[in-house]
C-alpha cells in the first residue's frame, strides 16, 4: 500500500492526573501542644549549617490489634544462627493491607503523637500484637524529605508498599524512645505512609508513635497536605499506565456476543492479556482465557477460535460455547513471517506470507532507492490459498512486486488485494494499484491501476457488487477535491469513494463532508460505518449508499475507535460495538443499538480507579483569529482551580496535520500535568484534518508558518480574556512536527518561559534526505517543492537557521534510534544553542525509536517534562536535579 499513509502515522505523537480534595497541615500552635510545624538547623557533609523544616503528620489512623503467634521451633536457631525473636515477628508480612479495619488514632500529649486503643495500660498479650498507623500524604512540589517514626516499641516505616526503614530495639517509655527514619522522594502525588508497630509480648506499653516528616524545603514550596483515606487522590503516572484495559473488542456474525480484549502493563514492565466472552441476550460471561490470538469463526455465532504457536507453527483451535466443545481446525502452519485472514465460508485461510531477502554481503550494500533504507524493504510479501478440507496451501500470487490482502467477498469466491510500485516521476513516489481475483477461475481484473497519490482500503459491499475505498481528496484523479482548480488537497485529509464493479465508475461520497476518514466498514444492514477526526473529537457516522446521506451514531465518547458490526446480510442482527473515551474517561466499551441510534456503556477500564480519582476540569475555548477563521481548542484547569489565583500554563499542539485527540492520553497526559498545577491549553491550528479541505490543505508548502500564527495568536488571546494565566509562565511542548514547531515557535516569539521539543525537526533539508519517510512526508506536506528550488521553506522555515533568536530555555527529547525524525535533528539543535550559550538540554534514550515505549524509559522521559516546567514555571529545579544530578563539572 502507500508508504506515505504510513508515514503520517510514524510522524504523529499523540496528544492524568492529579490532585484531591486535602487538608493542610497548619502552623498554628495548638493548646498546650506543639507546634504542627518547625525549623531546627542541621549540618550539610562540608559542616554547613541548614534550616531542616518538620511538619508533625496532624491526624492517622490505626489499625485493628494482630496477634503475631510464636512458631514452632522459635527457639531453635536457623540457617542463618538466629532465633525467631522479636524481629523475626516484625516482619511479618501484610500483603493487602486494605483489608485491615483501620480507626481514628487517639492523640498524644505532643503534637503528631498517636496511640492505639482506648486504654492507657492494656492487659498483658499472651503474645506479640501488632498495630499498622497510617496517614496520606501529598506535596505541592517535589520534596526530598524524611519520613520519621518514634515509638519505644519495634517498627518499620512503608511508603506505597515498600519498606524504607526500620527500628529493633524496644525502650521503656515514649521520652527515651529511639526512631526510624526513611528518606522518600516526593512526587506531587499522595502517598501512603504505613508503620508497623510491634509490642513484645509482655509489654506495658500502649502502642505509640510520633510521626513526622523533615524536609530541608520550606514549607510554603513544599506545600504538605495530608488527605483522609475516603478522599479521591490524584490520578499518578502509573494509574494512566499501569492495570488492565480494554484494548479491543469484536461482535460475533449473529451479533449476539462480544469478544473482549484485555491488555496489562505491569509495573516491572511486562505485559499480558486476556479475553472475555459476554453473551448479549443475558449478560453472562461465557468463555475467558488468558492470552492473545482469539477472534470470530466467521460462520458461526458462538464459535471462537484461537491462533496457537508453538515451535514455529501454528494451529488454529476452535471453542463452540454452546456446546463447549474445543475442535482443532489446522495445525503445522507455518508462523514467522505469516499472517492469516479467514474466508467467510470457515473452511478456508488467505495466508499472507513474507519471503526475505538474502543479502548478497554484510560488507557493502548498493541501495535500490529510497525506501531501501528502510529494513525489510527488500523483502517481498504474497499470498496463498489454505484449504482446511483438503490441508493444501495454495499460492496466489508471485512475481516481484508485494501484494497486500485488503478484503474477501462474502461469498469467499473473490479478494481485494493491491500492489505498488516506486515511481519518482509522480506526486508521491508511488503508484499503487487494485485487483481483484476469482478464486474459482484465477482470473484477475484491475480495478485501479497505477494511481499517484494511492488508497488507504478497500473493502467489498455485502453483495459484492460495488468496492469502498478510502483515500485522500488527490486520488482516482481529484473527483474528491473541494477546492479550487490547481490547488492540491491535504493528503492526509481522507476521504471515502465507491467504485461500481460493473462500469468501474467511481463516486466520491464525502466530497462536502468536512470530518477526515480513520476507518470504514460496510455492514450487514448495507450502510457503511465510518469512524473520523471531527475537529478534535473522533465520531462514528452512517452513511446511507441510497440516499446518499451521513448522519452521526450518538456515542458517548469523544473519541471513538474499534468499531465492529456483523458484516453479514443474512440474518443481521443490528447491534455494534465500539470503543470510546474522552479527556477524563479511560477507555469504555459501548454497545450500539443500530435501529435506535443509541450507546450504552458495556465495560469500563479500571473503574475502581476512575471512582478513587479525582481530575481536573475539561472546558471549550475557540477564538477567531486574524483572519476571521475560528480556531478550536480546550483548556483543562486545576483540581480545586481559584480563578483568583495565578497559575502557570503549558500549552499543547501538533500541527502535522491530524487534530489533537480530546482522548484519555498516557503519554501527554494533560489532566496529570493540571493536577500539578499548570493550566493547560490545547489547540488546533490551520492544517489540521477534520475541519475541511481548505482547512487541511493550508499544510501545505507552509512548514508551520500559518500553523505558528494561531498558536501565538491563540496564546494571547487566551492570556488576555483569563486573568487566572500567569502570562510570564507559560511553557509549549509538541512532537514530532509538534517538537519542529517547539523549536520553530521559539525562533518567531518571546512569549514562552520553557518549551520540550520531543523527536523534533531543527532543519528540514537533513530531514527530509534522512529520514526514512523525510521525503515521502514532504511529498504532501511540501508538494512540488526541494530543498535547490524553495530555499524559503528549507532554510527560512528550518530552526536550526534562526537559532540565534531563541531565548527560551529548551528540553530536547529523542530516541536513539529514531528513524522516522532521526536524533541528529535534536543534536543540531543542542550543538547551536551550546554555541550561542542558550540554556538548552538533550536528553536522549536508548534503543528507543519514534515513540518512548520501554516503561522505565518512559517513565524518566514524562517526569522530564514535568521537572523542567517546574525548573522555568515555577522556580524549583529539584525534581530536574533529582533526575539529572550534576556529578560531572564541565571542563
Amino acid at each position: 500500500m502507500n508508504h506515505f499513509f504510513i508515514a503520517q502515522a510514524f510522524l504523529f505523537v499523540s496528544a492524568t492526573l492529579l490532585s484531591g480534595s486535602v487538608f493542610a497541615a497548619q502552623p498554628d500552635v495548638a493548646p498546650n501542644k506543639e507546634p504542627l510545624s518547625a525549623a531546627i538547623p542541621a549540618s550539610k557533609a562540608n559542616g554547613e549549617k541548614v534550616a531542616e523544616h518538620v511538619v508533625n503528620v496532624p491526624a492517622c489512623e490505626v489499625s485493628q490489634a494482630i496477634n503475631i503467634v510464636t512458631p514452632i521451633f522459635a527457639e531453635e536457631k536457623n540457617l542463618q544462627d538466629k532465633t525467631f525473636d522479636d524481629t523475626a515477628k516484625l516482619r511479618t508480612e501484610i500483603p493487602e493491607l486494605q483489608k485491615l479495619q483501620f480507626f481514628p488514632a487517639r492523640t498524644g500529649k505532643n503534637a503528631g503523637t498517636f496511640l492505639a486503643g482506648n486504654r492507657d495500660v492494656p492487659e498483658q498479650p499472651a503474645d506479640a500484637e501488632m498495630r499498622v498507623f497510617r496517614f496520606f500524604v501529598t506535596t505541592q512540589a517535589w520534596t526530598k524529605a524524611k519520613v520519621k517514626a518514634t515509638t519505644p516499641q519495634l517498627c518499620e516505616i512503608y511508603v506505597d508498599g515498600k519498606k524504607l526503614a526500620d527500628k529493633t530495639t524496644t525502650q521503656t517509655s515514649m521520652e527515651k524512645a529511639q526512631s526510624a527514619t526513611a528518606e522518600v522522594a516526593f512526587e506531587m502525588r499522595r502517598y501512603e505512609v504505613a508503620v508497623k508497630v510491634l509490642s513484645p509480648a509482655g509489654s506495658k506499653n500502649v502502642p505509640e508513635v510520633k510521626l513526622e516528616i523533615v524536609t530541608e524545603k520550606p514549607l510554603d514550596k513544599a506545600g504538605f497536605a495530608f488527605p483522609q483515606a475516603s478522599e479521591k487522590r490524584p490520578l499518578t503516572l502509573a494509574d494512566v499506565h499501569e492495570g488492565e484495559r480494554i484494548s479491543g473488542t469484536a461482535i460475533s456474525p449473529d451479533g449476539n456476543y462480544i469478544l473482549v480484549h484485555f491488555s496489562e502493563l505491569l509495573p516491572s514492565g511486562a505485559s499480558r492479556g486476556r479475553v472475555e466472552v459476554h453473551n448479549l441476550r443475558n449478560g453472562a460471561v461465557e468463555f475467558v482465557s488468558k492470552g492473545n490470538g482469539f477472534g470470530w469463526m466467521p460462520n458461526g455465532g458462538a464459535r471462537v477460535f484461537r491462533k496457537e504457536v508453538a515451535d514455529g507453527e501454528v494451529s488454529f483451535i476452535e471453542y463452540d460455547l454452546e456446546t463447549k466443545r474445543r475442535k482443532t481446525l489446522a495445525e503445522s502452519l507455518p508462523d514467522t513471517d505469516c499472517s492469516y485472514t479467514w474466508l467467510p465460508n470457515g473452511e478456508q485461510l488467505i495466508v499472507r506470507k513474507t519471503e526475505k531477502w538474502k543479502a548478497e554481503t554484510d560488507n557493502f550494500k548498493r541501495f535500490a532507492n529510497l525506501s531501501d533504507r528502510v529494513p525489510g524493504y527488500r523483502d517481498r510479501t504474497f499470498l496463498y490459498l489454505y484449504d482446511l478440507r483438503t490441508g493444501t496451501l495454495q499460492r496466489l500470487t508471485a512475481g516481484a512486486k508485494s501484494t497486500d490482502l485488503c478484503d474477501v467477498s462474502r461469498d469467499s469466491k473473490k479478494i481485494l488485494f493491491a500492489t505498488g510500485t516506486v515511481d519518482y516521476t509522480r506526486p508521491q513516489y508511488e503508484r499503487t494499484s487494485l485487483f481483484l481475483l476469482d478464486l474459482e477461475t484465477m482470473q484477475t481484473e484491475t480495478l485501479v491501476d497505477g494511481d499517484d497519490y494511492g488508497f488507504s482500503s478497500a473493502t467489498f459491499s455485502p453483495a459484492g457488487t460495488r468496492v469502498l475505498l478510502t483515500a485522500g481528496a488527490n486520488a482516482f484523479g481529484g473527483i474528491g477535491r473541494t477546492l479550487p482548480a490547481g490547488t492540491l488537497a491535504n493528503s492526509y485529509d481522507m476521504q471515502a469513494f465507491i467504485m461500481d464493479l460493473d462500469t468501474k465508475k467511481i463516486h466520491p461520497i464525502s466530497r462536502d463532508f468536512n470530518p477526515s476518514l480513520t476507518s470504514a466498514i460496510w455492514a450487514g444492514d448495507g450502510n457503511i460505518y465510518l469512524t473520523a477526526e471531527d475537529k478534535d473529537f473522533t465520531r462514528l457516522f452512517r452513511f446511507d449508499p441510497e440516499k446518499r446521506a451521513f448522519s452521526k451514531m450518538d456515542v458517548p465518547a469523544e473519541r471513538v475507535y474499534g468499531f465492529s458490526v456483523p458484516r453479514n446480510p443474512k440474518g443481521f442482527n443490528p447491534v455494534a460495538v465500539v470503543l470510546g473515551q474522552s479527556s477524563t474517561v479511560m477507555p469504555q466499551a459501548f454497545v450500539i443499538d443500530l435501529e435506535r441510534n443509541s450507546a450504552a456503556v458495556f465495560l469500563s477500564s479500571l473503574p475502581e480507579i476512575q471512582r478513587e480519582t479525582v481530575l481536573p476540569e475539561v472546558r471549550d475555548w475557540n477564538f477567531k483569529s486574524s483572519d476571521g477563521t475560528e480556531i478550536t481548542g480546550c483548556y483543562f484547569v486545576p483540581v480545586n482551580f481559584d480563578a483568583t489565583k495565578k497559575y502557570p500554563m503549558i500549552v499543547y499542539y501538533y500541527g502535522g496535520t491530524s487534530p489533537v485527540s480530546r482522548g484519555f492520553s498516557a503519554h501527554y497526559p494533560f489532566t496529570v500535568w493540571a493536577s500539578k498545577g499548570y493550566v493547560v491549553y490545547v489547540l488546533q491550528p490551520s492544517g489540521t484534518v477534520g475541519f475541511g479541505q481548505e482547512f487541511s490543505a493550508r499544510h501545505l508548502n507552509a512548514w508551520g508558518k500559518r500553523t505558528a500564527d494561531d498558536i501565538i495568536e491563540g496564546v494571547k488571546k487566551f492570556c488576555t480574556q483569563h486573568s487566572f494565566v500567569d502570562a510570564k509562565k507559560i511553557g509549549c511542548l509538541g512532537a514530532s512536527y509538534g517538537g519542529f514547531m517547539t523549536m520553530y515557535l521559539q525562533t518567531r516569539t518571546d512569549i514562552f518561559a520553557a518549551a520540550v521539543a520531543h523527536a523534533g525537526i531543527s532543519d528540514i533539508t537533513s530531514y527530509w534526505g534522512e529520514g526514512y519517510w523525510g521525503a515521502g512526508y514532504n511529498a504532501v506536506a511540501a508538494a512540488g517543492s526541494f530543498p535547490w528550488a524553495n530555499k524559503d521553506i528549507f532554510i527560512g522555515q528550518s530552526p536550526l537557521f534562526a537559532a540565534d533568536k531563541i531565548k527560551t530555555p529548551i528540553l530536547l527529547c529523542h530516541g536513539q534510534a529514531d528513524t522516522n525524525v532521526p536524533t541528529g535533528e535534536s543534536i543540531q539543535m543542542f550543538t547551536a544553542l551550546k554555541l550561542l550559550g542558550k540554556p538548552v538540554e538533550l536528553v536522549t534514550f536508548k534503543a528507543e525509536d519514534h515513540f518512548i515505549l520501554d516503561y522505565d524509559r518512559r517513565k524518566q522521559w514524562m517526569k522530564s517534562h514535568i521537572a523542567w516546567f517546574e525548573r522555568w514555571l515555577k522556580g524549583d529545579s529539584d525534581w530536574w536535579n533529582a533526575l539529572y544530578p550534576d556529578t560531572q563539572k564541565p571542563l
